[in-house]
């Protein structure tokens, strides 16, 4: 699922022309692979609480 979205906002982004749309979609990769990592990491454990 996280796959998917990196994808679709990657797709987005190389699409837009848009400077401020530019720094909105990768604001959200970076938050995007931020979460990734930390599942990554061996915290989804966390999520099941």
């Amino acid at each position: 699922m996280a796959n998917d979205q990196y994808r679709e906002l990657r797709e987005k982004l190389a699409e837009t022309d848009d400077i401020a749309e530019k720094n909105l979609i990768f604001r959200r990769l970076i938050n995007l692979l931020d979460v990734m990592q930390y599942l990554n990491t061996g915290h989804s454990d966390t999520y099941a609480e």
